[in-house]
């Protein structure tokens, strides 16, 4: 039995390796996504700034035709408009332009915050990638282990009666509920069964403590011992 449970928790070991690497690589995906996230913010950045110099350009262009007219211009009221417009356009180039230098210093601000997720999501992936290859390790031991058991284990249940060995067979077999080993021997504990925690009989104690016959629960079946052997 004590072979079974073994056996029993290294293949749970081995089941929860696909689960655990899964865990692992939603780590990767979470880095990658704060990564994207600051990659978008700096692509934004670079494209508000080209907005803002393709509005210096075009307001620029503006007033270079803004003073053409001006300079033929025979009209005076004529004249007058065409300088407030081109007052104006300067006000607006004064506002793009201290906007471009807000955006210069969010744009390093931004760089930099995506360099460190580029760090971050390196890091993170050279770590998960350390301890997949632990999971795979783990797994390969718990394998080796496991075959080991199983040579052992024949062993004994060549020295154990068929019938006997089948009646241990169903009882590890059945469900094991929040994946913990059903074992089939268990000690009367409180004069109570160890498994189902039913009442054992005085004369069924009597036979255990005896220890000529094997005794089992009548209530689950489960092989009883004494618990002081």
């Amino acid at each position: 039995q004590e072979k079974d449970e073994r056996i029993f928790n290294l293949k749970k070991m081995i089941a929860q390796v696909p689960l655990e690497k899964e865990k692992a690589q939603e780590e990767i995906s979470r880095a990658e996504e704060i990564c994207n996230t600051a990659k978008e913010k700096q692509h934004l950045v670079r494209k508000q700034i080209q907005g803002c110099e393709e509005d210096i350009k075009k307001a620029q262009d503006q007033i270079t035709q803004l003073n053409i007219r001006a300079s033929s211009s025979r009209d005076n009221n004529e004249y007058r408009d065409l300088m407030r417009q081109i007052d104006e356009l300067r006000e607006k180039i004064s506002g793009y332009e201290d906007q471009e230098l807000d955006l210069m210093e969010k744009q390093e601000e931004v760089k930099v915050a995506f360099e460190n997720t580029k760090r971050e999501l390196e890091a993170t992936k050279k770590r998960v990638e350390a301890y997949c290859q632990d999971l795979d390790q783990r797994k390969t031991n718990c394998e080796r282990q496991i075959e080991q058991l199983l040579g052992e284990r024949e062993k004994l249940v060549a020295e154990i009666p068929e019938d006997l060995y089948r009646r241990y067979q169903r009882l590890i077999q059945q469900n094991n509920e929040g994946g913990v080993f059903r074992k089939a021997i268990v000690p009367v504990v409180d004069n109570c069964c160890g498994f189902c925690h039913l009442s054992v009989t005085p004369d069924l104690r009597v036979k255990i403590k005896a220890g000529k016959e094997i005794v089992t629960c009548i209530n689950c079946g489960t092989f009883l011992y004494s618990e002081n052997e």
